[in-house]
């Protein structure tokens, strides 16, 4: 078969959608783990003899008990009759505790080990058990040591049948430190499958599933922060994700597209609309009377101001200016130095060597509304101070004027609005888009513009923005 008609057929085998992908993992994983752990038991299953082991014990526990109440002398000729006439019964007579008590590690039983020390009935104790250890240093079935009501230890070996035909007992060798104790369990080799198994379908789920959806999450977080062109993603994955991405993808085209046209209708609108306010002022140089000429081109300032400041504030995400390298003490320097002579003291405080990327005519509309507020509601002085904090640039001013009402801060960042119940303003003085056009050009650089209370009165204006390059 070509290889590309292999790969079309396994595209057609995965499940499209992503509940059913991972349908397939759970089933995949609960299966591998199964299958694992059916082979194991199946290979294992002669090693352990758990269930047969507890039946031969309750055998020699009657047999025990009837040595209980036997003379001493007689006890040897019944465990020889009883050793001869049940292939599964193994019982001695002892003088003294096995060794075997102290010197087979407890790393060598079983990790459900049962038989525990403790007095029975009618004076009999289990005083000790081990298990026994092949020539290969292996546990294979458990020794169980009596002790009768005089005193006599008997001892008996739960091998069944096998241990007899093999020469009642393993012969018995001191066995040398474990290194693994653990290694020879039946559950690790299944566990370790387990493992590799669900650590391969996890790497699979995240590279076919998770991925794509980190990808999207990435590409929604990112756009328009640095710009608004779009750039398509790769539309893989279940077929859930595969519409989402597409969605996205359709999202940011229109997006653009939306953004050119309006650029495109900002510039017509501030074209036809300049052009008739040049012409009244050449009609209003021809005015004779002076103040009705001077009250009019005021209103004309005002007009253009107006339609400036709105265009400006629109105009925020499409603008084409490259981002460069920006040294914030210096253009802040350069800033208070165009403001001598205004009317406004400057009190500077600035961290030298700290530079942002971004767009400096951009910066410098965003830096000079804000001083331009201060200027006009809170006057002298203007505290201006830049420092790092952790990952962020932060940029300060604080006047010392009236300040805006903790309840009105919020309100005051959207567009138009002009805060008369919070500040004084004159006549014609502004258009309410100070705050939100410095706040917009901000945010279109990945930062974020607060509004809180100066120390002693007053408002601060904070700008974070993010410590790049």
């Amino acid at each position: 078969m070509p290889e590309a008609s292999r790969q079309g057929l396994l595209r057609r085998l995965v499940p499209k959608g992503l509940a059913a992908q991972l349908i397939v993992l759970i089933v995949l994983v609960l299966g591998g783990v199964s299958a694992v752990f059916a082979l194991t038991i199946l290979v294992t299953g002669g090693q352990n003899r758990a269930d047969s082991s507890a039946s031969i014990a309750f055998k020699h526990v009657m047999v025990i008990h009837e040595l209980e109440k036997m003379p001493a002398e007689s006890r040897a000729a019944l465990i020889a009759h009883y050793n001869r006439t049940d292939p599964e019964l193994i019982l001695k007579l002892l003088d003294e505790r096995p060794v075997e008590l102290e010197t087979v590690s407890p790393h060598h039983r079983p990790r459900f080990w049962p038989f525990q020390p403790s007095e029975l009935v009618d004076g009999i104790a289990l005083t000790g058990a081990y298990p026994m250890l092949n020539a290969e240093g292996r546990p294979t079935y458990p020794v169980l040591v009596f002790r009768l009501s005089d005193g006599q230890l008997v001892q008996a070996s739960l091998g069944g049948v096998d241990a007899k035909l093999h020469g009642q007992m393993p012969h018995h060798k001191p066995p040398h430190p474990h290194p693994h104790p653990d290694f020879g369990s039946p559950f690790l080799i299944p566990v370790l499958v387990a493992l590799f198994t669900i650590g391969a379908l996890s790497i699979w789920s995240v590279r076919t599933v998770i991925r794509p959806l980190s990808d999207l999450a990435k590409a929604a977080t990112t756009f328009g922060q640095t710009s608004i062109d779009p750039v398509p993603l790769d539309e893989s994955g279940p077929s859930e994700v595969r519409a989402a991405v597409a969605a996205f993808n359709r999202m940011q085209a229109r997006i653009n597209q939306i953004l050119h046209q309006r650029t495109r209708t900002l510039a017509a609108i501030g074209h036809d609309l300049k052009t008739p306010l040049t012409r009244l002022r050449l009609r209003l140089d021809l005015v004779e009377d002076e103040d009705i000429r001077q009250r009019s081109l005021a209103d004309l300032e005002h007009m253009e101001s107006q339609l400036e400041s709105a265009l400006n504030y629109l105009r925020q995400g499409a603008s084409a200016e490259p981002r460069v390298r920006i040294d914030l003490a210096s253009l802040l320097t350069s800033l208070a130095d165009q403001y001598e002579g205004t009317g406004i003291e400057f009190r500077l405080s600035l961290q030298r060597g700290v530079s942002i990327f971004g767009r400096y005519s951009e910066m410098v509309r965003a830096f000079s509304n804000l001083i331009d507020n201060a200027r006009k509601y809170a006057g002298s002085p203007l505290e201006i101070r830049n420092f790092k904090s952790q990952d962020q640039f932060i940029v300060e001013f604080a006047d010392h004027g009236p300040g805006i009402a903790a309840s009105d801060r919020q309100r005051m960042l959207e567009p138009f609005e002009r805060g008369d119940a919070a500040r004084t303003m004159e006549h014609g003085q502004g258009f309410g888009l100070g705050l939100s056009t410095a706040m917009a050009i901000i945010e279109s650089h990945g930062g974020d513009l607060q509004l809180l209370e100066t120390e002693g009165g007053g408002l601060t204006v904070r700008i974070c923005l993010p410590a790049k390059g």
